[in-house]
């Protein structure tokens, strides 16, 4: 029972620290290697309190332990000293009255310094050590109640001081062995072992702890204040860069529509010619263009793009063009025509336009490469599974190429959008978080030069961040479950699911 009362004191007068270890636990929680998407929301949050649960218990555990250790380890189990209020006692029972005795007597095992049986010139007696146990002011009455004789020692340093020290083996505590008289040295090595034990095991997890707590603080505010950089301060304090130093031309991919088609309007809008790589003629922006249809795009026709490039100075290159599902679908049932076409259209023409681009950026050292991902690259979706995983080809691509190319004088950034209103999200109205991919693009180049990673918007920057401080396996549970509600509704829209 001893051992058991160690722990539910343990657990109950050490709340605070697990609390804060608790926030250590979260981040230990290993990822679960989902082999299937029946893995829930409450599996997975279940998982990580059980975790977090079970470290609290093993540090409870840990501690208790400790104390049990040096205690069992030492030749006394417990320690009572008898609290004694006036120098000739007057106010207290005398010791040697076991009735009496029993509400004088107090635990001082369990002490967080070093113990001072009877102080030289406090004739409190062990009032100092009762005031510093873990439970303030025990008393511990199983030797008074067995009839142990209780015997006296005399402080040498003050002869009026009287402490009564006795030392309870809790097994003995019903026989009829009297108590021996106990030196405070003999007290303090157990004491201070299990002290320094327990203060190691609990000033590292409390460490582990407060560290978790500071790292969390740190990123969040890390976050805020990158946020504020780039949207805010930047374009206040001019920090923004002038895309017409860069160069003459500005080359889009896939800028005939969206987000393409509105990077081509605003760069021409901030004095650049502008080249449009794509299937379709823009209607609408008077600019130079290329007919290219990256899908069967063959070396022969990327040459011909190469030699356009030599007559141009290009400054930006934007690669926007995209290619994506018509509808959420399991990868054995798409055309292995179409999964060549996308990989085609989202890697391939990606990473030929760029060396292209740099081939003629490097002895400038100046200009700018744009390369269009996806917020789904940062997540494992089911259902688009060749569509994200082609947009995190992109991000790795480009991030990659920031660290290659850091001290070149390009500037290579990796723009991952949410949503917008556009013909691929078949999103119509607009909101916060759903802007006008002109909106979008506005915003989106104004962040060139100011960040090498970037969701493009304020609104979708804020979505980044907070999708950041979830388990992966919890957002790609959510975004494949949203995925498969798109593919249910389109195949009863489409007649071919009862």
């Amino acid at each position: 029972m001893g051992f058991y009362r160690r722990i539910r004191d343990n657990g109950r007068d050490q709340f605070y620290f697990l609390f804060v270890f608790s926030c250590t636990s979260l981040l230990a929680v290993q990822e679960h290697p989902e082999s299937s998407e029946k893995v829930s929301t409450v599996y997975v949050l279940g998982l990580v309190v059980m975790k977090a649960i079970f470290y609290c218990l093993l540090a409870i555990v840990a501690v208790s332990i400790a104390d049990e250790l040096s205690v069992k380890n030492s030749s006394h189990k417990k320690l009572f000293c008898y609290k004694c209020n006036t120098v000739d006692n007057s106010s207290c029972a005398s010791p040697l009255n076991k009735t009496a005795a029993k509400d004088f007597l107090v635990d001082c095992t369990d002490v967080k310094e070093k113990p001072i049986l009877v102080k030289d010139k406090d004739p409190v007696g062990c009032r100092i050590i009762d005031m510093t146990v873990m439970e303030q002011n025990r008393i511990v009455r199983e030797c008074a109640y067995s009839g142990h004789n209780v015997q006296r020692a005399k402080h040498a340093g003050n002869k009026g001081v009287i402490s009564y020290v006795t030392q309870c083996d809790e097994s003995e505590c019903n026989t009829a062995k009297p108590l021996s008289v106990v030196s405070a040295s003999t007290v303090l090595i157990p004491v201070v072992a299990a002290m320094i034990l327990r203060y190691i095991i609990m000033g590292l997890i409390l460490f582990l702890g407060y560290a978790t707590l500071l790292s969390l603080s740190a990123l969040f505010i890390y976050m805020i204040g990158s946020i504020l950089y780039v949207y805010v301060l930047a374009r206040n304090l001019g920090l923004t860069v002038d895309v017409r130093k860069l160069g003459e031309w500005a080359v889009v991919t896939g800028g005939t529509d969206g987000i393409g088609k509105c990077y081509a309007i605003e760069l021409a809008k901030r004095g650049l010619n502008v080249l449009i790589l794509g299937l379709m003629v823009a209607p609408n922006v008077q600019v130079d263009t290329i007919e290219v249809d990256f899908a069967r795009a063959d070396l022969n026709k990327y040459k011909s793009i190469e030699e356009k490039f030599k007559t141009i100075d290009i400054g930006v290159l934007v690669n926007n063009v995209g290619m994506s599902y018509v509808y959420p679908e399991y990868l054995h049932e798409l055309d292995l025509q179409f999964l060549l076409d996308l990989i085609n259209v989202n890697c391939v023409s990606t990473t030929l336009l760029t060396q292209m681009a740099i081939n003629q950026m490097l002895p400038k050292k100046r200009g700018a490469i744009v390369n269009i991902s996806s917020s789904l690259a940062s997540f494992r979706t089911a259902f688009l599974t060749a569509y994200s995983a082609s947009k995190a080809f992109i991000k790795t691509f480009t991030l990659s190429l920031v660290r290659e190319y850091g001290n070149s004088g390009i500037y290579i950034q990796c723009v991952s959008p949410f949503y917008v209103v556009s013909k691929m999200s078949k999103i119509r109205k607009p909101s916060f978080f759903i802007p006008l991919p002109a909106v979008y693009a506005k915003s989106a180049v104004d962040t060139i030069g100011v960040t090498s990673n970037t969701n493009g918007i304020l609104a979708h920057s804020i979505l980044g961040s907070l999708s950041s401080l979830v388990l992966p396996s919890i957002m790609s549970y959510f975004t494949s479950r949203h995925m498969r509600t798109i593919r249910n509704a389109f195949l009863r829209k489409n007649n071919k699911i009862k």
